[in-house]
């Protein structure tokens, strides 16, 4: 078991005990004179157990605990030294990484009165992640998911307002103006 303390400017003292390899506690206190016997203290468990690694707070976070009883507050941990919380989790099966990795587009968009309008005109951009649209027209639009919705149905974007969903390539948007002339702007990213 080792224990150590730390200092910091917000916290005057840091404890942290690690029992095993894989259970760490960290508690924290306003105090720096605080004594492990007091209800003053913020304590956190950190737990790996098999491939899965979890952070509970006691007391719902608040610096009410006692040190001294930090264990006292969780469930049961059973030790691993061979399954250490810094060590590799294995990732098996297929993984597709997110975020920007193929490209951008910023389409501005002239939105009908009458008819939905695809969103990009041209279609979704290739193997899309996500997609934002803003509304600076100074008109309220309407965006739907079908090309069929009759009249001025859908989800409300209000002017000076944007929307951003994660969503896939294979999800089509559309989107219809309440007044003529509305111009809109989409951001895709894949």
């Amino acid at each position: 078991m080792e224990v150590r303390q730390v200092r910091t400017d917000e916290i005057k003292l840091i404890k942290i005990d690690e029992p095993a390899a894989n259970i760490r506690y960290i508690g924290r206190s306003s105090s720096l004179r605080g004594l492990t016997s007091e209800p003053i203290w913020q304590i956190l468990r950190q737990y790996r157990n098999g491939d899965i690694i979890t952070s509970t707070y006691a007391l719902m976070g608040e610096f009410k605990g006692v040190w001294d009883n930090r264990t006292s507050y969780f469930d049961t941990a059973i030790p691993d030294n061979d399954n250490p919380l810094d060590g590799n989790i294995a990732v098996t099966g297929t993984f597709s990484p997110s975020g920007l990795r193929v490209a951008g587009r910023v389409t501005e968009v002239l939105l009908s009165t009458t008819e939905w309008t695809a969103l990009p005109p041209g279609g979704p951009l290739d193997n899309r992640n996500a997609i934002n649209i803003q509304n600076y027209s100074g008109d309220e639009i309407r965006l739907n998911y079908s090309s069929t919705i009759p009249g001025f149905t859908g989800i409300i974007l209000n002017d000076q307002s944007e929307r951003a969903l994660d969503i896939k390539d294979t999800i089509q948007l559309f989107a219809k103006a309440r007044i003529g002339g509305s111009v809109i702007i989409v951001d895709e990213i894949s």
